[in-house]
């Protein structure tokens, strides 16, 4: 399994982790996206920086509210959620991909904030009852959250995805579920956690 370094909340400012040119970007809104080494892994790892317009206790209530994720994350058609501790679920998720494809797999999600700092990581977690070829190989990553301003929240989004084995003819999946996705990722996220639309009364703060 390949490791995406991500740990406690990080201090190091986001932001000093993107050259000149990239901040600039940034700064107007755009996102920012590094293809990572795999170090001889299979699949692909990519880290996707951007500055949303948004606080970040609104953008953390939105994303440790895992229910709606299927009304804002691409491709996710549904998830069932099982709380294992105060700061961690268990979820299953149900992608439906173009073509009428699916795929199902299962995540261990942590979440994490201190004062102006906020992480979720995630790992795959074994699913016995699904086949490989209904899942995929395996997936990890996190969000790193830090506040820029009370309205704005500087965002690195890491992923690693290595779909498996992928039948003949099929091979957009892997595109589907790697690097084609992310611009949307972030620009959902962003959307729906600015419309204030979380349903979830605790993590909303209610």
């Amino acid at each position: 399994m390949l490791s995406c370094g991500v740990g406690t909340v990080l201090a190091a400012p986001l932001s000093s982790q993107l050259t000149p040119l990239e901040l600039q970007q940034a700064m107007q809104g755009e996102v920012v996206i590094h293809a990572l080494d795999t170090q001889g892994q299979p699949g692909s790892s990519f880290e996707v920086f951007k500055l949303m317009q948004v606080g970040l206790p609104a953008l953390y209530a939105t994303l440790t509210c895992y229910q709606d994720y299927s009304r804002f994350m691409p491709n996710v058609e549904r998830l069932e959620v099982r709380p294992q501790s105060v700061s961690s679920v268990d979820a299953d998720y149900y992608l439906a991909l173009p073509m009428k494809q699916s795929k199902r797999y299962r995540l261990r999600l942590q979440a994490e904030e201190s004062v102006g700092r906020a992480q979720i990581r995630w790992k795959q977690i074994p699913w016995p009852e699904v086949a490989l070829k209904d899942s995929i190989a395996d997936t990890q990553g996190s969000w790193q959250l830090q506040a820029n301003s009370p309205e704005q929240t500087w965002v690195k989004y890491q992923v690693y995805t290595d779909p498996g084995p992928i039948p003949f003819g099929l091979g957009w999946i892997v595109d589907v579920l790697t690097r084609v996705s992310l611009p949307d990722v972030l620009n959902s996220t962003e959307g729906f956690a600015v419309r204030g639309e979380v349903s979830c009364r605790q993590a909303a703060g209610a």
